[in-house]
């Protein structure tokens, strides 16, 4: 049954439970002018022997945000000719938000995951490869430069996601965010019209909405699988 979204829990423990299926978050975060700070998570899961990667299963699809109403979410945007002490603290400010706002979403799923049986053991999360880790990059230099600015915001909400799965004890995998269907038939050695029919299954399942970056966090979630992710 796939999972509709609930309040938001308290904090949760995700202490491993007794489990015949192993369970793969996926996470493609947006961009763009109305899209920044947004992500869709996808959950598949798979028995835990099973060989046959096209036997997973959508348990969830959801859509959530990453950023406070009143912060802007394209924070390196906002920044930009601010003098660098408030450059640096509205910067701060939007990423400790979204820190805080990705751990309560993971809560809430985990928490709907688990009453269904089950406990997330990957979380596969998009990550930059065609330049410097944008983080070492000082702060004046990411706003001089507006590739970096797009990049560094795509880095502050993938790595508060990802921060929040590590702290709560998921696997944490990091696929390439610009090749995520061409890393998914390598590892999965599926033909794309294989990938596709199961994508399109996979959508039928759940329902609308299931636009690309829905179908991008399954294949993230699938890749998981793939890989074998356990808790750590």
């Amino acid at each position: 049954m796939v999972m509709e979204a609930r309040s938001s829990p308290t904090h949760t423990d995700l202490t491993p439970m007794p489990t015949v299926t192993r369970v793969a978050l996926g996470i493609r975060d947006l961009s763009g002018r109305d899209e920044t700070g947004q992500a869709a998570l996808v959950t598949l899961s798979l028995g835990a022997h099973d060989p046959d990667l096209t036997s997973a299963e959508i348990l969830d699809r959801r859509d959530i945000d990453l950023c406070d109403v009143d912060l802007p979410p394209r924070v390196y945007h906002a920044a930009k000719g601010l003098a660098q002490a408030a450059a640096q603290a509205l910067v701060d400010q939007v990423g400790l938000a979204a820190a805080r706002m990705a751990g309560e979403e993971l809560d809430e799923l985990v928490t709907e995951v688990r009453a269904g049986g089950h406990t997330i053991d990957a979380v596969s999360v998009a990550v930059d490869e065609s330049g410097p880790d944008i983080v070492k990059v000082p702060l004046a230099d990411v706003l001089a430069s507006h590739t970096r600015i797009h990049t560094a915001e795509n880095a502050l909400y993938r790595d508060a996601l990802a921060t929040a799965a590590a702290d709560r004890g998921a696997a944490v995998f990091r696929y390439p965010s610009r090749s995520v269907s061409d890393a998914a038939r390598t590892a999965l050695r599926l033909s794309p019209d294989e990938i596709g029919g199961q994508l399109d299954a996979w959508g039928r399942r759940v329902g609308r909405p299931w636009r690309r970056h829905h179908k991008d966090a399954a294949l993230a979630a699938w890749l998981a699988l793939a890989a074998g992710g356990t808790r750590n």
